[in-house]
């Protein structure tokens, strides 16, 4: 449901795992496949259920709760709640990740 807010926080630098990456089945409950993945890797969830965030809480993981409806308000709640330096944004600021595949990118020449 945060699709779109996962490639713009890759396209920020952070590492980025989005839920509908995770789906490998019908039968796959993808919230206890979330849970687990940010235990095993310290990683923070964000989402907008509710019960995710509540059971994600009781396992003492990090959680953003986004509530925003438009993508400029969603990605300033995940900076303000990690108390982002926003002395790091710069007009000419360039993505660091691939916001479909999560990869660094790197700068290459044009040739």
């Amino acid at each position: 449901m945060l699709g779109k807010l996962a490639r713009w926080l890759r396209m920020l630098g952070f590492y980025t795992i989005w839920a509908g990456e995770l789906r490998e089945g019908d039968n796959v409950n993808v919230d206890d496949k979330i849970i687990t993945v940010a235990l095993n890797r310290d990683l923070i969830i964000v989402t907008r259920d509710k019960e995710l965030a509540n059971r994600a809480k009781r396992y003492g993981l990090g959680v953003i709760f986004v509530t925003e409806k438009t993508i400029i308000d969603k990605i300033k709640k995940v900076l303000v709640e990690i108390n982002y330096d926003f002395s790091l944004i710069n007009e000419n600021i360039n993505p660091i990740r691939c916001p479909v595949c999560n990869g660094q990118l790197i700068k290459v020449s044009k040739e």
